[in-house]
């Protein structure tokens, strides 16, 4: 469908009654940790300018606890996926979520002639697979933490966008 105003306007309105979805899907539970969510992409995105190694982003448990917290109240509950998350360690949540940005953050976004899009999606599965290191996370999470680092570059595989895109079994791989 082309652009037109009309088009811009319906964008415009399901993004004004997004807070509101949210509400009436699962409460102001729900509501609390997307805006916890926003101000973690925040946090992740001031970085993109910095060149400093101190400055670079990384997930903790906590954070890591909270997003699947937030993943799972958006879309379907795995809860046989919490002993795995929780036996991550502090230090390997580190380092995987920071080599993890660190790759994503050197993806240049393919132009219209999508002159670099093999280089561009080996990096976005590198950085999706990094994230996958740890116990309990798929493509489906990893890409909803590289979401908020990189909106720009990476979708969140939510379970109702992909329902509604797809008919067949819900497959969560890279493919």
């Amino acid at each position: 469908e082309p652009i037109t105003n009309d088009v811009v306007q319906k964008w415009s309105n399901a993004l004004n009654n997004y807070p509101a979805m949210l509400a009436a899907k699962k409460g102001d539970k729900l509501v609390s940790l997307d805006k916890k969510m926003d101000t973690i992409a925040s946090l992740w995105q001031r970085s993109l300018g910095v060149d400093s190694k101190a400055d670079e982003p990384a997930l903790t448990k906590a954070q890591l606890i909270d997003i699947i917290e937030w993943k799972f109240l958006k879309g379907k509950p795995r809860n046989a996926l919490k002993p795995l998350l929780n036996a991550n360690s502090d230090t390997t949540i580190n380092e995987c979520s920071r080599r993890a940005f660190r790759i994503a953050k050197a993806i240049r976004q393919c132009g219209p002639s999508h002159e670099n899009w093999d280089e561009s999606n080996t990096s976005m599965s590198m950085a999706i697979s990094e994230l996958c290191k740890l116990k309990g996370i798929g493509p489906a999470t990893a890409s909803a933490i590289l979401g908020m680092y990189r909106p720009d570059i990476f979708a969140f595989m939510d379970d109702e966008v992909i329902e509604s895109l797809y008919n067949g079994k819900r497959g969560y791989t890279l493919k």
